[in-house]
């Protein structure tokens, strides 16, 4: 089952709701320290082991325009049924699904600036999921966007009738 997202939100962050996309921005905030955005190796994801579980590294790929995972957390894997580490995103979303996921990654990467997404999702026949992401440029050595970091949140919004 392809995975459906409905009335997401796709904006420039600023504020987030959800714990670890908040706990991960903030991170991303410090590790700047003054430049516009901070370089791969600012990051230390062993500073992050609290929400580790819900983060995602991709690696930027040109001029394929793709990204490879290059780290997933268990979280994800366990809402998706799937380990992404080492995979190209081309080869985990189908048609829509990758147009809708991959329209974020790149206004993160070509604006150079922390996107927010949120919105429901159906994944893997998990309904009603209300989610919450922000994807975050982190520049390599020559100054341009290398790899995004992100971070999610996914909560079930309604219950089976009788509970």
């Amino acid at each position: 089952m392809e995975p459906r997202f409905n009335r997401t939100i796709l904006e420039t962050a600023t504020v987030l709701e959800a714990p670890a996309p908040a706990q991960l921005f903030a991170y991303w905030q410090q590790k700047c320290a003054g430049r516009a955005r901070p370089r791969w190796l600012d990051f230390e994801l062993m500073d992050l082991w609290e929400i580790s579980r819900f983060i995602v590294v991709k690696d930027v790929i040109q001029p394929e325009h793709d990204f490879r995972f290059r780290y997933w957390g268990s979280g994800m894997t366990d809402i998706v049924d799937i380990d992404g580490t080492g995979k190209l995103a081309s080869q985990l979303y189908t048609s829509g699904a990758y147009d809708h996921v991959l329209k974020a990654f790149w206004q993160a990467v070509d604006d150079g600036t922390p996107i927010r997404v949120a919105g429901n999702a159906t994944i893997k026949g998990k309904e009603h999921l209300a989610y919450e992401a922000i994807h975050l440029p982190l520049d390599g050595d020559a100054g341009s966007v290398t790899h995004l970091i992100s971070g999610y949140s996914f909560v079930p919004t309604c219950r089976p009738a009788g509970i």
